[in-house]
């Protein structure tokens, strides 16, 4: 039969180290261990922040585009609105020019010069030729 099996402790299971050298290395252990949980901490806050600015320039931004185009829609409203009232204001004129005087005719030019009639134009022809007969 096998010797019953205590459970208390003793002093190799609480591993405490032995000599000064293996206290160093268990704390220079220990301290690496914090600092890189530290680190760790620290980069996941680093990298928070950084995602939060990115949301903020993204949203900012996205505002900016949004108003730009709010504008543009104004303007090009405003302008449909002019070309409308341009066109109205084209019909209303075109209106009163044929209603006004239908038979009134356009004023002469100061250097209006009337055409010659049909004589007048083959007795000058007949001036400009050389006469053959001598």
């Amino acid at each position: 039969m096998a010797p019953p099996v205590t459970s208390y402790l003793t002093l190799a299971s609480i591993r405490y180290p032995d000599t000064p050298e293996e206290q160093e290395n268990d704390l220079t252990s220990h301290r690496m261990k914090k600092i890189e949980a530290f680190d760790e901490e620290i980069s996941k806050y680093l990298f928070k922040i950084q995602e939060d600015r990115i949301k903020q320039a993204f949203k900012k931004e996205t505002n900016k585009y949004e108003r730009i185009q709010e504008n543009a829609t104004k303007q090009v409203k405003e302008m449909n609105k002019t070309v409308q009232d341009l066109k109205m204001e084209i019909n209303v004129i075109q209106k009163t020019k044929k209603g006004a005087n239908p038979g009134e005719r356009k004023p002469r030019e100061e250097n209006y010069k009337p055409q010659a009639s049909s004589t007048d134009y083959k007795r000058k022809k007949r001036e400009a030729q050389p006469s053959e007969i001598q």
